[in-house]
């Protein structure tokens, strides 16, 4: 009895500690306090609304530290683990999430793409984060087909920059007709530049 007590006692303490901490993370989320944000370790295990919830909250904490550093004047050195903190976070933030909630899986997998982008962008793994992008792009796209267009076209675009085969025509006229039609407002500057990088490097492919 007392050995079965002691081998439950880590998940009892953690079942207490994650309401508290839950409650302290909106606290921070609330007052712009992303960096402390950023240093939570996320307690909680298995699936649960309250789990993702936290751990959805450390990913954007991540990526809005990420690109902090990232932007004029600040530490691109910075950038690269704050991405790949928001990449972590928002699988597990998926992971955790209850079956049903199709809305918040479209909403945390929208964040991971950015995620990746971001962490290909700055120092990560460029041939498995493209992909990443394609896949994950694959999945959004029942519930965000547009969004779904970008990401999927940033990572052929991305195959297309390290792959100087004569398949990679395939993937930049891939990625030239998936961002055809009107972008959703939110991408429609990051869609233009890329759309004009793809037709720009697809030049090479039909002189």
């Amino acid at each position: 009895m007392m050995r079965a007590l002691f081998l439950l006692l880590p998940l009892i303490l953690a079942a207490c500690g994650a309401p508290r901490q839950l409650e302290r993370m909106k606290d921070l989320n609330a007052r712009g306090d992303f960096a402390s944000l950023a240093q939570e370790n996320v307690a909680c295990t298995g699936a649960g609304a309250a789990c993702s919830q936290m751990h959805e909250m450390k990913a954007d904490a991540c990526l809005r530290e990420g690109q902090r550093a990232a932007a004029p004047g600040g530490s691109l050195r910075a950038a690269a683990p704050s991405f790949a903190c928001a990449v972590r976070s928002y699988d597990a933030a998926i992971a955790a999430l209850p079956s049903g909630g199709a809305r918040d899986a479209a909403r945390l997998r929208t964040g991971l793409l950015l995620s990746l982008r971001e962490r290909r962008d700055h120092g990560g793994d460029a041939p498995a984060d493209n992909e990443r992008l394609i896949r994950e792009a694959a999945a959004l796209r029942p519930a965000a087909p547009r969004i779904a267009d970008f990401y999927e076209a940033t990572g052929r675009f991305g195959r297309a920059v390290f792959d100087r085969s004569p398949a990679r025509c395939g993937e930049l006229a891939a990625a030239v007709a998936l961002l055809g039609g009107t972008p959703p407002a939110k991408l429609a500057s990051a869609w233009a530049g890329l759309r004009s990088a793809a037709m720009a490097e697809q030049g090479g492919c039909m002189a």
